[in-house]
């Protein structure tokens, strides 16, 4: 009979979450962050869970891998030196350029930013981004609204962090600056879905006819942002 110090070290992936239930058979989850979750029958013993953890060990740690790999790749940039930022869908590093200055340069591919104040990057950034979304998104509403015969009363570029856009009942119309950091597909479908309220206040069906009779895109564009947002989140400003 060998002794306790004598056995294999099993070296089994951890659970991060045991659910019981009266469920029949186990499940293995592994979340976007990694973690391992058991969901369970309720008497479910110590032995069967360790006999599923060293059955399943490798394609655990193989998903642990993944995950935790993509939930890394898909944090929000810091602002610093080589950090990627969007601008109409396409993502371009932050480089310093010498000397002093108050502005950001988007030149070569990149957001350049003065390298003697690096601590002044996030100020910098957003200046920048609100500038471009009072020239571009004005344009881009303008040529929808002619296309498509509407008129709003009053268009504003707003700091909305929870809405990309917003109408209220005297036609005015609010779109978020951090639209500009979106593809321009994503811009225009939330631009026609706002000026759709013009007509219909509400989300009903009639208001859904008159974005899809605009744009057909329309109906998957929800679906298609969630999944663009997911896998590229905006920075925090």
């Amino acid at each position: 009979m060998r002794s306790k110090e004598s056995e294999p070290e099993l070296n089994l992936p951890r659970p991060d979450k045991i659910i019981r239930s009266n469920r029949r058979t186990y499940c293995i989850q592994i979340n976007a962050e990694g973690e391992l979750i058991l969901r369970l029958p309720l008497r479910f013993t110590e032995a069967e869970i360790n006999s599923i953890l060293l059955e399943k060990r490798e394609w655990i740690l193989k998903h642990q891998k993944q995950m935790q790999t993509r939930a890394k790749a898909v944090k929000a940039p810091a602002f610093e030196e080589g950090a990627l930022f969007p601008f109409m869908g396409n993502f371009y590093p932050l480089k310093s350029f010498p000397g002093p200055g108050n502005f950001i340069r988007f030149e070569a591919s990149s957001l350049q930013y003065p390298g003697l104040y690096p601590a002044r990057i996030k100020e910098l950034l957003l200046r920048w981004y609100l500038s471009q979304a009072n020239e571009i998104l004005p344009k881009i509403f303008r040529s929808i609204s002619a296309d498509y015969s509407f008129k709003a009363s009053v268009l504003r570029i707003s700091d909305a962090r929870s809405r990309w856009g917003s109408c209220n009942s005297s036609g005015s119309i609010s779109l978020s600056w951090r639209l500009v950091m979106l593809p321009e597909k994503f811009i225009r479908c939330i631009i026609i879905h706002e000026l759709a309220h013009l007509k219909h206040l509400d989300h009903s069906r009639s208001f859904y006819v008159e974005c899809f009779r605009i744009d057909p895109a329309m109906q998957n564009f929800d679906h298609e942002l969630k999944i663009w947002m997911k896998e590229h989140p905006l920075p925090e400003f």
